[in-house]
């Protein structure tokens, strides 16, 4: 049987999709499941708002496990406009480590697709739109895009900064861009281990009307 709860005080509910109930079940910190390719089954992708990361030396099961498991921004939702998640670079293999890959044009070629499902939502593919690397910023500095704090919830104005800023700092082009209303995930690893870089991946989820097929001519 499905899972319904509230959200907040609104009078409807939502029905966590039957790929991901069982989990939700076992432990309600859950908000989705992302599968990068390369990296098998995939993993589940947590959120635990009032200990942001928890899930960095968790696992699953609420065990210590310096591994953790990927996890998401604590002010993001199942249902933000962004949902930023973050996880270990594990020998440029496990978890995120995979997404180096797409640093290199052929990779995305190949591989476009990011599999990401919501709690929620039934639509699962997710294209790659940007790649870049950044820093995690200070926080007194000034003239800078930082770019996770434009996560979670945004207005027309915020969101269109982002995709803007995202795609001026891509390696490369994609030939993908987004709009007001779409939805995005945002991947984050670990670039360096001697300063604060990242290596960041941003996707667009995919639809009838915004699918592409690869890079612009």
């Amino acid at each position: 049987m499905l899972r319904s709860f509230w959200i907040g005080s609104a009078s409807t509910t939502k029905t966590v999709i039957p790929e991901l109930s069982g989990l939700y079940e076992q432990n309600n910190d859950l908000i989705g499941w992302i599968t990068v390719p390369g990296t098998g089954g995939g993993y589940p992708v947590m959120n635990a708002p009032e200990m942001p990361t928890y899930y960095l030396h968790h696992n699953f099961n609420r065990e210590a496990d310096d591994v953790g498991i990927p996890f998401a921004a604590p002010y993001c939702t199942p249902d933000s406009d962004n949902i930023l998640i973050h996880g270990h670079n594990m020998n440029g293999r496990l978890q995120f480590g995979y997404i180096w890959n797409y640093q290199y044009p052929s990779f995305r070629q190949k591989y476009p697709i990011i599999d990401y499902k919501g709690l929620y939502e039934a639509d699962s593919a997710y294209e790659v739109m940007a790649v870049f690397f950044a820093p995690v910023y200070k926080a007194e500095q000034e003239g800078v895009f930082k770019w996770y704090q434009y996560c979670g919830d945004m207005n027309k104005a915020q969101f269109e900064y982002y995709v803007e800023n995202v795609k001026r700092l891509s390696l490369y082009e994609t030939g993908v861009t987004a709009e007001y209303g779409d939805k995005l995930i945002t991947l984050e690893t670990c670039a360096n281990s001697h300063d604060s870089t990242r290596l960041v991946v941003v996707a667009r989820r995919k639809n009838a009307e915004t699918a592409t097929t690869g890079p612009e001519a």
